[in-house]
């Protein structure tokens, strides 16, 4: 498709919206205007027109809270009363499963995590361009049959096969300090 299907493409698009949009606009214009102001018919005799105002408070604005005169004592709360639970046998046997299942779902979880971050590490040690590699050693391949299955050099897998086997190196690293790279001394 050439510019020129694209341009005329996007003309026809652009004619159907305004098509679209107009006649949403001449429907919007033969719908009769709403009565703004309804008066109602019947009066409303479920109560007096206006609340009296409650004795003792100012109201300083409509819509604000009422304010407490000074000279009135302090309201008291009249809350829900807070009771204290009184732990039964069976409700303690039932935090106690919860707590436990919990629990064991945090654990799993972890393992889980200390999983994907052995990956990670182990993926952090292979090159890309030798992964394949490095999958061969992990499963017992010698450097001969590694070098034969991946087509490089019989010295490539051997250096692929120590760089797998060396796991000390790299889970000992500390991390980069000012001096360079730090390696945990007691591992």
């Amino acid at each position: 498709m050439g510019w020129r299907e694209m341009v005329m493409l996007a003309a026809a698009l652009a004619g159907v919206y305004l098509v679209i949009a107009l006649l949403a606009l001449a429907r919007m214009r033969r719908r009769p205007p709403r009565a703004r102001n309804v008066e109602p018919t019947a009066p409303d005799n479920s109560g007096p027109a206006f609340k009296p105002q409650p004795p003792g408070q100012v109201w300083d604005h409509p819509f604000l809270t009422p304010v407490r005169l000074p000279d009135e004592p302090p309201p008291v709360p009249t809350g829900v009363p807070v009771r204290e639970e009184v732990a039964s046998p069976f409700a303690a046997t039932l935090a106690a499963t919860e707590l436990e299942a919990e629990l064991r779902q945090l654990r799993a979880e972890v393992e889980q995590l200390r999983q994907e971050l052995a990956e990670v590490k182990q993926a952090r040690r292979v090159s890309p361009l030798y992964a394949d590699a490095a999958a061969l050693a992990h499963r017992g391949f010698d450097a001969r049959g590694v070098a034969e299955e991946c087509g490089i050099s019989v010295a490539e897998a051997e250096l692929v096969l120590a760089m797998s086997k060396d796991e000390k190196n790299f889970d000992s690293e500390v991390g980069d300090g000012a001096d360079g790279r730090k390696h945990d001394v007691a591992g």
